[in-house]
């Protein structure tokens, strides 16, 4: 169960542990015995983290179906590992593959306002992925305010990661990487669809960046912090909690430009309800969900709190 929508806790504790693996192994085997993907984003992780580890993973076992999608969304490449290929391939594998944000894309080009911008190519990747979704499983495609709101998903996302980097050290320089899948799973006329995406953005954490923020603002999250971690005992990270919680509302921001422009903050809804549309959570099937993991904090959004 690799899976921060269904089992942060334990899910963050094991990629710690292969972490601290590196201090004592000389050699290790990892295996992916889950039956099924989950989430993403571990594995989007995993990565992350095996790129700055020597080079001891020596093999390991893995299931069909963690076969096919690690193969089909170019995972494997990432992790730099050689996964077996079933005869039928990625039939029942929709992928949206890894995306990366790479150097011609910088937010430190002389050139960013003018040259089509990388995140801008995601989101473009991204709707044409979605319409072939939706057009496998209902016959449709996005409406302009679906279109729309694929856009300012992926827009806002990777341009927020990109400017709450490391803020100390590297600012306006974050890294991220984006991958998904539609899966199609059951047998016979029981067939089922599940749908997979993540965004993962390296750098300084959400509670971090937003005690940057200037006034009001900055007073108002004092507040909100104070006001509720009396409700929240004395626990040791319970401001660190509440500040990611604040953050993550409609109109907050540390961007001073943003603020002055009043252009600050917006979408966060906006993403939950679309994700509710895709899911037909009206459906007593559909179990849509989402996960915001940052630092020591998992927001873990899922009915009945999928609409704003």
């Amino acid at each position: 169960e690799m899976s921060f929508t269904h089992n942060p806790r334990e899910t963050m504790n094991r990629l710690g542990n292969l972490a601290d693996m590196e201090a004592d192994a000389s050699a290790i085997n990892i295996d992916f015995h889950d039956t099924h993907c989950l989430d993403v984003g571990p594995y989007l992780l995993l990565s992350t983290i095996k790129k700055g580890m020597p080079d001891f993973f020596m093999g390991g076992d893995i299931s069909s179906s963690m076969s096919k999608v690690m193969s089909a969304l170019e995972l494997d490449q990432e992790l730099g590992i050689w996964v077996p290929v079933p005869e039928d391939k990625h039939t029942d594998v929709f992928p949206f593959p890894v995306h990366r944000r790479r150097e011609s894309g910088s937010s430190e080009s002389e050139t960013r306002y003018i040259d089509k911008q990388t995140h801008e190519k995601v989101a473009n990747n991204l709707k044409a992925t979605i319409d072939n979704w939706l057009g496998v499983t209902t016959q449709q495609k996005l409406n302009l305010k679906g279109r729309r709101s694929v856009y300012k998903l992926v827009t806002e996302t990777l341009d927020n990661a990109e400017r709450h980097g490391d803020l100390l050290e590297h600012q306006n320089d974050g890294d991220w990487i984006v991958a998904g899948f539609m899966a199609r799973r059951g047998d016979g006329d029981q067939k089922y669809y599940r749908c997979h995406l993540a965004f993962l953005s390296t750098g300084t954490t959400i509670s971090e960046t937003i005690q940057t923020t200037p006034e009001p603002t900055k007073s108002k999250l004092e507040a909100y912090v104070a006001k509720h971690r009396r409700q929240l005992g004395t626990k040791a990270h319970s401001k660190e909690h509440l500040s990611t919680v604040f953050a993550l509302q409609d109109g907050v921001t540390r961007s001073k430009i943003a603020i002055n422009q009043k252009s600050n903050g917006t979408g966060f809804q906006d993403i939950l309800e679309f994700y509710s549309d895709l899911a037909a959570q009206g459906a007593e099937q559909a179990d849509a969900s989402m996960a915001i993991v940052s630092g020591r904090t998992c927001v873990l959004c899922n009915r009945p709190y999928m609409h704003g």
